[in-house]
């Protein structure tokens, strides 16, 4: 399909017509999915896209998609940026967008639209078809933030309350106005809040509460993390076959093992989109650019990548280690004609990554050595070093031990490029995960808690991908055995703890030997991948889904802290933004979640605190102030003045203190009361 001007126009026009449609409707059901799929289209998707045309579009659509999230996000970094300057408002940023948007459309009009292949359009629409299906799943089963989102399996409520500060805050005159904690220092892991910004501009343009897009953005955005999981598979082995089989792959690993869905329901937080969204799509513009080169991907790449490194610091390392990885097996197992191209590709990832880290670097505290005994379950001592236990990085059922028994079949197509990123992307993390004085030195770098997470970032769907493409070979005959491998994986490793160390040792001994003999062996020549690599995909996939949904639930659990309706609107109509608020601990991780304020102390794991010493500290302080007896009114009163307290909210189902003098009972109910500290209290 040549030109498509008109195809343009109607692409660019539905998103905000999708907005304005749901923004007619009330912000619940049909018109509240219509309302976030127009804002975060609007958001992440559209002033990319008219960068991306503007420079000149790839051919392959979902590569041009991985373009327009890079440049997107790439453009919302400067908004904001602006933004903290002036000290504006997240009104500012939506006039900043709108403007930057308009220019970049202009200019997107003068570019010439480039040519559609008919096979990767089908393909893209069938993983819509799919995409939807998927987002439906996630929108009927999610429930409630508290009872199923956390405390105890997700960081939900941390990103919500930064997220309402953007929106609700008033002046955002530093990238601190975000913190959670009073008193607390800039979290490096999330030193400026690029993908909370976005979601605050989504919530704004929608005209919806923040906690509707933390509980329901995932489903919006399920689609179009399957199409940039195409986008890499279509990119690395050049063929529509190849992406559908990665896309797959990459759901069957990251959501159909996991109780159906999986990682999907943590699209809305920076952790789950930068693995399940800005990852994919940094490979594919990598890959792009290693197979046909151009200015423009590579510019798209290094957006990508800087991006990357913005949202989530340590993934943008573990995704550059493979990358390593892949040029050094591509110099081995092929003539070196990608050298140069995968050395500027690399570039272009490090580079800009490296600028961000020069900035970073101001806000990394020395907070110690953090004890192993932490990560017990994920290290284990190997004399007197420290290595990733193997039997934990095949944690995720009959899959990922297929996966990793996938692994050494890239041996027998070592001419592909597939294959070389499958082996030297296998063998720079097995060899850093395993090796205990690499694994040490990489922990001290990026800290062991981050470190833990290496296996997550194994090029295992394209090993899967890579396998169906050799099974496709057999087409009819290679489908079968891909569901038969599929079931039998599923029946002999049916607990997400697999036990399969010896599934990894495979994996990393075939990658690492399989290079390091490879002058030895003979290549094995691989026909393009046609279509039986879909159908083998496909029938490999299919076990796993229905396995994983046959788990398959609504989070809708009660959540056993949650704050009453009426404590919520009192904290929103009394309270003053950014004012610090005393509760304990697990009352203060949803206050900070639900109304725009400051916090003294939260559940460890979901706070970002200055040091070991000052959160026991903080933690004490609550304890005395909520549940000991014994503390005096006159100590209570020195906790609220060290904390600058305006305001103290009381669980009386965990206890009533006898309060110092001077606090006013602003709103009460059954389980909460909301005391607003006199100015004595705080002199």
């Amino acid at each position: 399909m040549q030109g498509w001007p008109r195809l343009w126009l109607a692409l660019c026009g539905a998103p905000p017509l999708i907005l304005l449609l749901g923004r007619l409707l009330p912000p619940e059901g049909p018109g509240l999915a219509l309302r976030l799929a127009g804002a975060a289209t609007c958001v992440l998707v559209l002033p990319g896209a008219f960068v991306v045309r503007a420079l000149g579009a790839p051919r392959s659509v979902s590569v041009a998609l991985a373009g327009a999230l890079a440049w997107s996000l790439a453009l919302l970094f400067a908004v904001f940026a602006l933004v903290f300057a002036v000290s504006g408002t997240l009104g500012l940023a939506v006039g900043l967008l709108g403007g930057t948007m308009l220019a970049s459309f202009g200019l997107s009009l003068r570019a010439a639209a480039p040519a559609l292949d008919r096979g990767e359009t089908r393909a893209v629409f069938a993983l819509l078809v799919a995409g939807a299906a998927l987002a439906g799943a996630l929108w009927w089963a999610t429930g409630t933030i508290g009872g199923s989102l956390g405390p105890s399996v997700s960081d939900a409520l941390f990103h919500l309350a930064r997220v309402r500060k953007l929106d609700e805050g008033g002046s955002l005159d530093s990238i601190a106005v975000v913190n959670e904690i009073s008193g607390s220092e800039i979290h490096p892991g999330y030193a400026f809040p690029l993908w909370h910004g976005g979601l605050a501009l989504v919530a704004r343009l929608a005209g919806v509460d923040p906690t509707l897009v933390v509980l329901y953005l995932p489903a919006i955005l399920a689609p179009l993390a399957a199409l940039l999981a195409y986008a890499a598979g279509t990119a690395l082995f050049r063929s529509w076959a190849g992406g559908i089989a990665a896309a797959a792959c990459q759901l069957a690993l990251f959501a159909f093992a996991r109780e159906g869905t999986g990682w999907l329901q943590f699209l809305a937080q920076p952790g789950g989109a930068a693995r399940l969204l800005l990852i994919p799509g940094l490979l594919a513009l990598v890959f792009a650019y290693v197979a046909e080169g151009g200015l423009p991907v590579l510019g798209a790449a290094a957006a990508a990548a800087f991006a990357l490194a913005v949202v989530h610091p340590t993934y943008v390392v573990f995704v550059a280690l493979p990358l390593c990885g892949f040029l050094l097996a591509r110099a081995i197992l092929s003539d070196g004609a990608d050298t140069r191209l995968l050395l500027a590709g690399l570039g272009a990832v490090v580079v800009p990554a490296g600028l961000f880290f020069a900035w970073l670097v101001q806000f990394l505290g020395d907070t110690g050595h953090r004890p192993p005994v932490r990560f017990t379950q994920q290290v284990e001592e190997i004399g007197t070093g420290l290595q990733l236990r193997p039997e934990q990085m095949a944690w995720g059922g009959g899959v990922k031990v297929a996966a990793f028994v996938a692994v050494p079949l890239a041996l027998l197509a070592s001419g592909r490029r597939w294959a070389a990123y499958v082996l030297g992307g296998t063998a720079a993390l097995a060899v850093t995960a395993l090796v205990p004085p690499v694994f040490e030195r990489f922990a001290d770098a990026v800290s062991l808690s981050q470190a833990v997470r290496l296996a997550s970032f194994l090029p295992l769907p394209f090993a899967l991908a890579g396998a169906a493409a050799l099974a496709g070979r057999a087409r009819a005959l290679g489908a079968a055995s891909a569901l038969a491998a599929g079931i039998g994986f599923e029946l002999a490793y049916r607990h997400p703890m697999t036990g399969a160390a010896w599934a990894v040792w495979l994996a990393a001994l075939a990658a690492t030997g399989g290079l390091a003999l490879f002058v030895a062996l003979r290549p094995f020549s691989l026909d393009e991948s046609g279509r039986w690599t879909a159908f083998a995909a496909a029938a490999f996939t299919l076990p796993v889904a229905v396995t994983g949904f046959a788990g398959y639930e609504r989070w809708n659990k009660p959540d056993p802290y949650g704050l009453t309706p009426g404590l919520i609107r009192a904290l929103d109509e009394d309270i003053r933004p950014l004012a610090t608020v005393l509760a304990p601990s697990v009352t203060s991780y949803r206050i900070a979640g639900y109304a725009p304020v400051r916090i003294v102390v939260a559940p460890a794991g979901h706070v970002a605190f200055n040091t070991e010493g000052d959160y026991r500290e903080r933690l004490r302080a609550a304890r005395l102030f909520f549940l000991e007896p014994s503390t005096t009114p006159a100590q209570r009163a020195a906790i609220l003045r060290r904390y600058d307290v305006g305001w103290v909210v009381v669980d009386k189902t965990r206890g009533r203190p006898s309060l110092p003098p001077g606090l006013k009972l602003e709103y009460g109910d059954e389980r909460y009361s909301l005391y607003r500290v006199g100015r004595e209290e705080q002199a």
